[in-house]
């Protein structure tokens, strides 16, 4: 699986064979812990979906703020990964209302940007035990970091089995 997740990382930057990624309220696939992946650049969007759901992430995906705070009216999601800056909501602002609807979220929340500045900008203002990964990232970074972000279960972070080896 992690072969099949690697190649579909080719597919999803060159978006020629990569399938979209799910419109929004259709239900996500797979039986691991679910991830909501919010940015504005469809790209990121199928690469996220792709190889997260290779990986066995149940995954759902939403385009700005807006629409990420009403996925997560409709679904409890382990995780978020979020890119900060977005139109019409950006990151930082959905987190911060996700957080104050959903406090458990607060530690759950991956922050995702290709501006760098934009994280000395948002500096304290990040919610406390979140993470970021800077544009481009790796699969692997991708996956340690949200890994990293899941409750402990039995002492260890609830990995789907399909990264074991990633």
């Amino acid at each position: 699986q992690a072969a099949a997740a690697a190649s579909h990382l080719g597919e999803a930057e060159g978006r020629e064979n990569a399938p979209p990624a799910p419109a929004a309220g259709e239900p996500e696939e797979g039986t691991g812990p679910r991830v909501l992946l919010v940015d504005d650049e469809p790209t990121i969007l199928d690469f996220g979906y792709v190889t997260l759901s290779a990986a066995g992430y149940r995954v759902a995906t939403a385009a700005n703020g807006e629409s990420a705070l009403r996925r997560t009216s409709e679904r409890e999601y382990d995780v978020v990964v979020t890119d900060l800056r977005m139109p019409h909501m950006g990151g930082l602002e959905f987190s911060r209302r996700l957080i104050d609807r959903q406090p458990r979220m607060a530690g759950r929340i991956l922050f995702i940007t290709g501006d760098i500045a934009a994280i000395t900008r948002a500096g304290n203002g990040l919610p406390a035990g979140s993470r970021w990964l800077t544009k481009p990232f790796s699969l692997e970074q991708l996956l340690e970091a949200i890994a990293a972000l899941l409750p402990a279960q039995g002492g260890r972070n609830a990995l789907p089995s399909a990264t074991q080896g990633l």
